[in-house]
C-alpha cells in the first residue's frame, strides 16, 4: 500500500472535513472503534471551520493513498517551541492499519 504523506491545502478542506466527520461521527453502518457518536450529536468540523486553521504556524498534514485523503492531523506551532496535535483522524476502513502509530 503505497501513502505519500504531504501538507494539506484549502482546496483539501472538503475532502479532510468529509474524512474527520466519518472518523469522529460516523453512521451505524460505517463505524470504526475510535468514535464519539455515542458521546457528542452532529459534526465534528464544518468546512469554514477546517479553513480557519490554514494561517501561519498552522499545518495539516494528510496521508494519501493515490488521490484519496486517509488519514490527516494538524499541528500547531506555539510560542514557547511545542506544538499542539488535534484532528487526528483515519478513514474507519484503514483503522487498524498502522496508520495513527
Amino acid at each position: 500500500m503505497d501513502m505519500i504523506l504531504r501538507e494539506a491545502t484549502p482546496l483539501d478542506a472538503a475532502d479532510i472535513v468529509g474524512l474527520v466527520n466519518r472518523a469522529y461521527r460516523p453512521s451505524l453502518a460505517n463505524g470504526g472503534w475510535t468514535h464519539e457518536r455515542d458521546l457528542v450529536a452532529g459534526n465534528r468540523t464544518e468546512h469554514e471551520q477546517l479553513l480557519s486553521l490554514f494561517r501561519p504556524l498552522s499545518k495539516i498534514l494528510v496521508l494519501c493513498q493515490a488521490d484519496v485523503i486517509v488519514a490527516c492531523v494538524h499541528l500547531l506551532h506555539n510560542d514557547d517551541s511545542t506544538a499542539d496535535i488535534g484532528m487526528l483522524a483515519t478513514e474507519p476502513n484503514f483503522q487498524t492499519h498502522g496508520l495513527g502509530k
